[in-house]
């Protein structure tokens, strides 16, 4: 129900009900145009690209892309899954993978050295029965690993909070050091690391899969499904920072 709340395209479509409503019953005309002029700034707000990247960039430029010194890194890594695709079940678990799982999973594979450790975490959506996102991940990037790295996987888990818990949790039973370098997508890095900050973790970040176009100007008004998208990931992760803000978990 959240998700649906938080999703832009609702918000226009509720502006336009709303408009359509007023123009049907109402008898002052002038208010039905301050509410059409009202929905189709929203629209622009929400949908073209000029808006669009500016959100995200809120996000994305919070922490450098691929930050983390790889080279001299030793470090064990961390990856958060991303996404799973339901249904589909005639296709494999690493078919249905998203895309923001697989760039971060392609990630991991340059940056986790030989003998190295790698942490990944992610479980099932709830309500589904389906594998867990860490263990697709596993098997999507198996092939890209030197045999001599050690691979964990976390499947508890159904957020970022969850990931982080239980991630800290294995690394109290192995007796580790909070000290990780933390692979994730761009837009999501922010309420990841205060997450893990906030749990004691020294974080180095390696921000992969951006999604902002650098250098679209403002007036670039024209609305665009793609935009749209980028709108509401944004919406999603600033009230999911708030959110964990809220509860004390960043």
């Amino acid at each position: 129900m959240i998700d649906i709340l938080l999703d832009p395209l609702v918000w226009i479509a509720g502006a336009l009900m709303f408009t359509m409503l007023l123009s049907l019953f109402g008898r002052r005309c002038l208010r039905c145009l301050f509410f059409s002029f009202a929905t189709l700034c929203l629209l622009v707000a929400v949908s073209s690209p000029g808006f669009a990247n500016r959100w995200l960039a809120t996000l994305e430029n919070t922490y450098p892309l691929q930050a983390c010194d790889v080279e001299s890194n030793t470090r064990p890594v961390v990856v958060l899954a991303g996404g799973l695709a339901g249904g589909y079940n005639e296709f494999s678990p690493t078919q249905r993978l998203s895309n923001a799982s697989k760039n971060r999973a392609l990630a991991v594979s340059e940056v986790v050295k030989p003998e190295g450790m790698l942490f990944i975490a992610g479980g099932r959506a709830r309500y589904r029965q389906d594998e867990a996102e860490a263990d697709a991940i596993a098997q999507f990037i198996a092939p890209l690993l030197a045999d001599d790295i050690t691979v964990i996987t976390e499947v508890g888990s159904e957020n970022t909070h969850q990931n982080v818990l239980n991630i800290e949790s294995i690394f109290e039973e192995m007796q580790m050091p909070k000290d990780v370098l933390l692979v994730t997508s761009a837009w999501h890095m922010r309420r990841a690391v205060g997450t893990f900050r906030k749990r004691g973790f020294e974080v180095c970040t390696y921000a992969v899969d951006p999604l902002q176009h650098i250098g679209v100007p403002l007036t670039t008004l024209w609305p665009q499904v793609t935009a749209l998208n980028k709108t509401a990931i944004s919406i999603h992760e600033w009230v999911g920072w708030l959110y964990y803000r809220r509860q004390g978990y960043i």
